[in-house]
């Protein structure tokens, strides 16, 4: 109830409207709803569940620019209580896990911002990580059951149809876990699993499922050239502290006397996602290795004694702050002026501002050349 509180936004209603992320996203929905596919007839930037959830909602919903809004505020109150559920299931102490869910939204200025943003593309793959709980320092799974390895597999798989390349690079370090761990039967029933969900897509593809996951897949080098759009921000010191503190919490894990693999993981996970933020150059995407961050983070402080383990997420606390002072994005400080709508409410009495409540898509059907312009521009079509 705290996190969300803190994530909800009163000023959604008087928002401008996003032509890019907004409009895309209902422009693909649209295509959805008269029959076209996701990543069948009609390319996405997003997975073939995230465009389809997001067409579900607005048919029974209303197909308003405001039904968007409220279901992406939902996505990212969604991704709160999974995080400290996660958090949880890795056996993280209360005080490490109220910590690092404070840094967290303290860090992710997205969830702050007017665009869409959906931090479940990158918390999917972590709670297939956080579900394989191991004891601090134990380098096997000998205390988790079976069920964990094919919960983690499961979820996992089917995050390949929201964000293939986050779900891809959580695969990886899974199997970095499973196999460091020497258990083969674990392993086997990972990837078991994980094949299994890649057939949940089935009963809507048809006979179109394999194209259906090729698309996904392809889309994945696709992506990983970055745009070729935007230099790395070598003075973006944030887009160098969080990969650098990815890879020295994975040499941790893997090197240290007591040896961690899933701190390892976590590591490697927090490196991988924020790859496509070097690359592309944009705090929407270096926000999507928020969550993974601190979850490591909390999973090293794990190897500290109580005290100085709350000292270093202060720490990590008051980068997390500075973070968001320097961005000059909307933050978790800007919460007054978040929950303050009557200068809006007046503006509207007054005839200034209209609100975004009508339809504005009924009836459409956009051009499939259309739906390309944004992947012709950023070069992703060839």
């Amino acid at each position: 109830l705290v996190g969300g509180s803190l994530v909800w936004d009163r000023q959604l209603p008087y928002r401008p409207i996003d032509g890019l992320h907004e409009g895309h996203q209902l422009a693909w929905a649209n295509c959805a709803l008269h029959g076209q596919k996701p990543q069948l007839d009609v390319r996405t930037m997003y997975g073939f569940f995230q465009i389809t959830a997001l067409a579900s909602v607005l048919k029974w919903c209303g197909m308003t620019v405001m039904t968007f809004r409220y279901w992406s505020l939902t996505l990212r109150l969604i991704a709160i209580p999974l995080f400290i559920y996660g958090l949880v299931q890795a056996q993280l102490e209360l005080p490490l896990v109220a910590c690092a869910l404070l840094a967290a939204i303290m860090f992710s200025t997205s969830l702050f911002t007017m665009m869409h943003y959906d931090p479940l593309r990158s918390l999917f793959p972590l709670m297939s990580l956080l579900i394989l709980r191991t004891q601090p320092y134990e380098s096997s799974f000998k205390r988790s059951g079976v069920w964990r390895v094919l919960l983690s597999g499961i979820f996992c798989g089917l995050s390949v149809f929201w964000s293939p390349e986050y779900a891809i690079a959580g695969a990886a370090c899974a199997m970095l876990c499973l196999i460091v761990s020497k258990r083969v039967q674990d392993v086997m029933a990972w990837l078991g699993a994980f094949l299994v969900a890649l057939f949940v897509p089935l009963p809507w593809a048809g006979g179109r499922w394999l194209e259906l996951l090729a698309n996904h897949l392809k889309f994945i080098p696709e992506r990983a050239g970055g745009y070729g759009a935007i230099p790395f921000p070598w003075r973006g010191y944030v887009f160098t502290v969080v990969p650098l503190t990815g890879a020295l919490l994975l040499l941790t894990g893997l090197f240290a006397k007591r040896k961690d693999v899933l701190l390892a993981a976590l590591g490697a996970y927090t490196l991988a996602t924020a790859y496509p933020a070097i690359v592309r150059a944009d705090r929407l995407h270096i926000d999507q290795a928020a969550l993974p961050l601190m979850a490591a983070t909390a999973r090293f402080a794990m190897r500290l004694p109580r005290s100085r383990g709350l000292w270093f997420f202060a720490v990590v606390l008051i980068f997390s702050t500075i973070h968001a002072v320097q961005s000059q994005e909307p933050s978790l400080l800007d919460l007054r002026s978040r929950w303050n709508i009557e200068h809006f409410r007046e503006e509207t009495r007054k005839g200034w501002r209209k609100l975004p409540l009508e339809p504005r898509m009924v009836g459409l059907v956009l051009d499939f050349r259309e739906t390309e312009f944004y992947e012709r521009v950023t070069k992703l079509l060839r």
